[in-house]
């Protein structure tokens, strides 16, 4: 019963790291900008964001695939 909950925990991770990397690389695409307070966030950040999100994405769902294996 833990081995599912954990397959599910870190499936449901993966994808939300991997919907947040999307929202980047869709701002990235529309050339969005961002304004937090009075201050402009530059597009290299959802660069960042857009790397960071996929790879924590990719990392989750290969623990969740592990998880299936035990």
């Amino acid at each position: 019963m833990q081995t599912e909950f954990r397959t599910l925990a870190l499936r449901v991770a993966g994808t939300a790291f991997g919907l947040f990397a999307l929202a980047h690389v869709v701002r990235l695409m529309a050339r969005t900008e961002v304004r937090v307070g009075s201050r402009d966030v530059p597009l290299a950040g959802s660069i960042a964001g857009a790397l960071v999100g996929s790879a924590l994405s990719a990392w989750m769902w290969d623990l969740s695939n592990e998880s299936d294996s035990e």
